[in-house]
Formats: C-alpha cells, sequence, structure tokens
C-alpha cells in the first residue's frame, strides 16, 4: 500500500500533544458556548474572544490562536445555539434532498445525488475534527448548489398531458323526465 507508513504513524504513534491541545480548544468553546447561548460571539470573533474564556491548565489561546477544531462547536461558539440549530437543519435538509435525488432521480444524475450525499457527509464528519480547511465556506455553498441542481435535472420529465377521461353520459332517466316540478 502506498500510503500505509504515513497512516499507521499517524494512527499508531504519537501525535506530539496535538490532542491534548484539541481538548483545551474544546474547552474554551463551551465556555464560550455557556456565556453566550443566544448570539454567540459574533462571525470570525472567535479567535479574538477566546482569550477571555480559557480557564484551561494550558491556557491554550495564548500559545495557538486558532478556533476550535469542531464546525458544531464554533458555529455555536460565533453565533450561538439558534445559529447552530438552523445550520444542522441545513445540514440535514442537503442530505435529505440528496438521498431523495438518488431514490427519485434517473439515470446518472440520482448517482450524482448520491454522491454528493455522501461527501457531503463525509465533509461533516471530517468537519468534527477540523472545520476551516480549504475554504469551508465555498465547500457548503458548492454542496447546496450542485444536491439543488442535480435534483431538479434529475427528476423524471413530465409525460405529454393524457387525454381526459370523456365525460360520463348523462342520466337518461333524468334527462327523459324533463326539468324538476315545482
Amino acid at each position: 500500500l502506498p500510503f500505509a507508513g504515513p497512516i499507521s504513524q499517524r494512527l499508531f504513534e504519537t501525535d506530539y500533544g496535538r490532542g491534548l491541545s484539541r481538548m483545551a480548544h474544546l474547552q474554551v468553546s463551551t465556555n464560550i458556548v455557556a456565556s453566550h447561548p443566544i448570539l454567540g460571539v459574533g462571525l470570525n470573533n472567535y479567535t479574538l474572544a477566546m482569550g477571555q474564556y480559557d480557564n484551561t491548565l494550558e491556557q491554550i489561546t495564548v500559545h495557538l490562536q486558532t478556533p476550535v477544531h469542531n464546525i458544531f462547536l464554533l458555529t455555536a461558539a460565533e453565533v450561538g445555539l439558534p445559529g447552530l440549530l438552523f445550520f444542522l437543519w441545513l445540514m440535514a435538509s442537503l442530505l435529505r434532498r440528496g438521498w431523495q435525488g438518488f431514490r427519485k432521480g434517473r439515470g446518472v444524475w440520482s448517482f450524482f445525488c448520491l454522491g454528493l450525499a455522501g461527501g457531503l457527509a463525509g465533509f461533516l464528519l471530517h468537519s468534527l475534527v477540523e472545520p476551516r480547511y480549504a475554504r469551508t465556506d465555498y465547500t457548503l455553498a458548492v454542496f447546496l448548489g450542485l444536491l439543488g441542481a442535480a435534483t431538479v435535472w434529475g427528476r423524471p420529465r413530465a409525460t405529454a398531458q393524457e387525454p381526459r377521461a370523456a365525460a360520463s353520459p348523462p342520466d337518461l332517466a333524468a334527462a327523459s323526465a324533463g326539468p324538476p316540478r315545482p
């Protein structure tokens, strides 16, 4: 296997304390969420505010001026719990739309929707440990646009209107009776 060496090193050898720094960042982010549960500290204000909430033994924010490595905690800290709920709803909607596109789509679009939904699921899973890589905001926008387009293009085409059912013949007994009597 071409990557067996680096993978086994990453899994089974020391991480030189990187895991401990992540735990300290998790503590700082939960402190921020506990202090600002409704509105958070504001978009892109996490690194500015994190020093005030660092009660860790390592004083991690003095050494590392990076946000928490968890997109869900970062979202909750920056925009509050309502913002996190909206983000979760949006991601669940995208995943559901991808699955529906797979189930109801036709041809290659069906598998395109499944691939996008799987890619988004993998992206979100990876975002538990690294939220800000390769332009996260753009990545989510691309997933949103592609899933929307794929589900629209993948829908079965509407068939020509079927001829309307012939009107039922009038009731001959009612027609021969003439107009109703007063």
